[in-house]
């Protein structure tokens, strides 16, 4: 038995929900070719919300999908301003702020 059970019987480890979004990007040609002929792409591209950190995504590559993850690199970018023309004003707006993430693989497995 577990040092953890003789301490506290009935008790579970912790359950790891993550409370992100990853939006994946679309694959560089590169990408689509190894995809074609039935391999892992050597990189991916996500987009998320500017307060993710790179070890954040790295245990949830790893633990959710299973993928051996290699390097991640963050850049942050600030959203685009936009103006709205209507009948007599114009409306200013901002899109939201974002963070491109690019994830290198390992490509031993």
């Amino acid at each position: 038995m577990s040092a953890l059970k003789k301490v506290i019987p009935g008790t579970r480890l912790p359950i790891y929900f993550p409370n992100m979004v990853l939006q994946a990007m679309p694959l560089s040609e590169e990408g689509l070719e190894a995809v074609s002929k039935g391999e892992m792409p050597s990189m991916l591209k996500f987009r998320s919300a500017p307060s993710v950190g790179k070890l954040e995504i790295k245990n949830y590559l790893r633990t959710i999908y299973g993928l051996d993850v290699k390097r991640v690199h963050t850049a942050n970018y600030q959203g685009k301003k936009k103006q709205l023309r209507l009948k007599n004003k114009v409306v200013y707006y901002r899109k939201p702020d974002f963070k491109s993430i690019t994830v290198e693989l390992n490509q031993n497995r």
